[in-house]
């Protein structure tokens, strides 16, 4: 899809704060977290954010790539729990959301504000959590 922002990441126009790639997949910091570390895994190539319509196989590899994220997630910013929501409201491209949860419930999470982070700090976070 010519206009969606997931896309133009995939594609390398657009930069973002990766910590992991394969064939199908790429996951990235998100530019806007709810909180510190929030990932985001997403396909490579264009498919609807609407979870029943998803490809299956693409489907069995983002869950491959989240249980990756979220465990070096985990690892390098010790925090207990990293939750996985599958929501397909905000960018119409298929994505998983991971949230560290730092001792915070997921409601506690979602009904927060986005951490202001700078595009420095971000490419720290990532290379911290790529080196775990």
């Amino acid at each position: 899809m010519q206009d969606c922002i997931f896309c133009k990441i995939a594609k390398g126009e657009i930069p973002c704060h990766k910590i992991y790639e394969n064939q199908d997949i790429i996951s990235f910091l998100d530019i806007r977290p709810l909180s510190k570390g929030m990932a985001l895994v997403i396909s490579k190539k264009h498919l609807p954010a609407n979870f029943p319509d998803t490809d299956p196989q693409i489907l069995s590899k983002a869950v491959k790539v989240a249980h990756k994220v979220s465990g070096m997630i985990k690892r390098s910013l010790d925090t207990e729990r990293v939750f996985l929501a599958v929501e397909g409201i905000d960018v119409p491209h298929f994505h998983f959301k991971l949230y560290p949860s730092h001792g915070k419930l997921p409601r506690e999470i979602l009904n927060g504000s986005p951490i202001m982070t700078s595009s420095e700090e971000l490419e720290k976070l990532a290379e911290k959590i790529r080196t775990a």
